[in-house]
């Protein structure tokens, strides 16, 4: 395994790589993308286990072939599931911050771009030139929001994320979440589709906020004072 890996990197060194040096390299990076089964994000599923990384961008790309014949305008559908699955990429090597740290602390923030672009170059240049400069671009297309793919793309990362979050129940959420479904129209980019989701996705949220103001009357109007 070693005299592989010496081989491979004297092969990249003289700018030539076999077939067995580019599927070493591709397996090596295997391993660094598993990281992502396993990097938990904010939100948890249904039955309480906290959600992944690969467990959101999975469900993210099903939502995207499901929506794709209801898109008004033409999409290039390999270039946007491309865009959608390596959007969250970089997590193997940054980690994923939730977006109540990075929406309301510029520090965080700022560290979070710095650590993102720092893990998106190592991406780069651990995997061949070919395929490695595609996840580049791909990324940075979806961080520049600059196409209609990549516009769409933002928008299914909000859907998707509210949608796991309403799943979850309104009791896993912190008070700063209650708010974002509510975002989602900002995202939807005149598709009928993504609004008919967003419009479904924030009835729950409200029918969820609902409870949780009649649960808070109903406290209030019990007598603290009763004797058992």
């Amino acid at each position: 395994m070693e005299q592989r890996k010496n081989k491979m990197e004297n092969s990249i060194v003289r700018g030539s790589m076999t077939s067995i040096d580019t599927a070493m390299m591709l397996r090596r990076f295997m391993v660094d993308a598993e990281m992502l089964k396993k990097e938990l994000r904010h939100s948890s599923l249904s039955d309480g286990r906290m959600e992944s990384v690969a467990d959101h961008v999975w469900r993210m790309s099903l939502l995207g072939i499901m929506i794709v014949p209801y898109i008004s305008q033409k999409l290039d559908v390999l270039r946007f599931l491309k865009i959608i699955i390596v959007h969250d990429l970089v997590e193997i090597y940054a980690g994923d911050m939730p977006i109540t740290e990075s929406s309301t602390n510029a520090k965080s923030k700022k560290i979070k771009e710095a650590s993102e672009k720092k893990a998106i170059e190592k991406i780069r240049v651990n995997l061949p030139a070919f395929v490695g400069d595609d996840i580049y671009n791909l990324w940075w297309e979806y961080e520049s929001n600059s196409t209609y793919e990549s516009k769409i793309a933002h928008a299914l990362d909000k859907i998707e994320a509210q949608a796991q979050h309403n799943e979850a129940g309104i009791e896993t959420w912190v008070e700063e979440e209650y708010h974002f479904a509510y975002k989602l129209p900002n995202y939807t980019m005149n598709e009928k589709i993504l609004e008919d989701i967003a419009s479904i996705l924030i009835e729950e949220v409200d029918d969820m906020l609902d409870n949780i103001k009649q649960h808070e009357q109903y406290k209030e109007s019990c007598s603290c004072n009763t004797i058992l």
